[in-house]
């Protein structure tokens, strides 16, 4: 039985070359998901999973921007530490969030018909930690905390 020495394919340079185009292109996009994931884009800490909103009389919030389905999130509230602050999650916030605990305890907590009022005394240094784990994914959820007379409103993302 006769063998050629070389094998002879057809060869189509211009379908390898847009096969190399999409698959540069489709490297190029696995790299800017692992970038998202690390910069806090999957919900596990980094600088796009938590926001920091600050405003007037010494009041700020730091919240979950991006969080996960069944994980623990942390919410901290600021206030001014020289009087008692009342704040207020809505119902669309304890629909997405379930509190476990708050840090120190609330002097009073009571429904609303916006949600839930919780009363903190001046005692606790000004700054008021929740716990939170996410009921269910959602993506741009939006959710409102009242701290006084400020009222802090943004979108809610859970992945699952």
């Amino acid at each position: 039985m006769d063998r050629p020495s070389q094998l002879i394919l057809d060869d189509d340079p211009d379908f390898q070359r847009r096969f190399w185009r999409v698959q540069r292109f489709v490297w190029g996009l696995f790299a800017l998901v692992i970038l998202l994931a690390l910069a806090g884009g999957a919900g596990a800490g980094g600088v796009l999973a938590t926001r920091h909103v600050k405003a007037g009389e010494g009041v700020e919030v730091r919240f979950p921007a991006i969080a996960r389905w069944r994980t623990p999130a942390h919410l901290a509230v600021g206030f001014d530490a020289e009087r008692s602050t009342e704040i207020e999650f809505d119902h669309a916030f304890l629909e997405l969030y379930a509190i476990d605990r708050a840090v120190p305890d609330p002097q009073s907590a009571e429904l609303t018909r916006r949600g839930i009022r919780m009363s903190f005394s001046a005692d606790g240094g000004g700054v008021a930690y929740f716990d939170l784990v996410p009921r269910h994914p959602a993506l741009g959820r939006r959710v409102s905390i009242r701290v006084g007379d400020e009222d802090f409103r943004y979108q809610a993302f859970v992945l699952p």
